[in-house]
């Protein structure tokens, strides 16, 4: 009995372990952690702010897919992770005047794919569609500003 106890809380404490070092390598790698530090979310949700969970984002090399919440604000909109991948990943915003390089296309489901931060990043599903309407592009259009 002790024994069990003992592996189960062993496995545990290892599988946390090798759960939150994961989490900060791929936020080092991708640039998570140095745009939440570069560009903070505020604090408050703006009355009217549209939000979409659950979405799929690709920030660098590093895919994080279905895990993320975009939300819509006025000055821009922020990215911030659903619960068990919030480790290292603080929520950030991406200001509309800062995104350049912009291409759209509908493989698999509508994308955008921009330039932000001097980060290439890749939205995907309702989120990306939000975007094609809050940037005033329509679906397939690319645009370098």
């Amino acid at each position: 009995m002790k024994t069990g106890l003992l592996i189960v809380t062993a496995f545990v404490i290892f599988f946390l372990f090798l759960w939150n070092n994961i989490l900060a390598l791929l936020s080092f790698i991708g640039g998570w952690r140095r745009l939440s530090i570069e560009s903070p979310a505020p604090d408050t949700a703006g009355h009217g702010d549209v939000q979409y969970s659950f979405q799929t984002m690709r920030l660098g090399f590093v895919n994080y897919k279905g895990c993320i919440r975009v939300r819509f604000t006025p000055a821009g909109m922020v990215l911030s992770t659903i619960w068990p991948f919030t480790f290292i990943h603080s929520p950030f915003i991406i200001r509309y005047e800062k995104i350049s390089g912009i291409k759209t296309g509908n493989f698999f489901g509508p994308y955008v794919e921009f330039t932000a931060e001097e980060k290439k990043l890749k939205l995907t599903g309702k989120s990306a569609v939000e975007l094609e309407k809050r940037m005033n592009i329509t679906p397939g259009e690319s645009r370098t500003e």
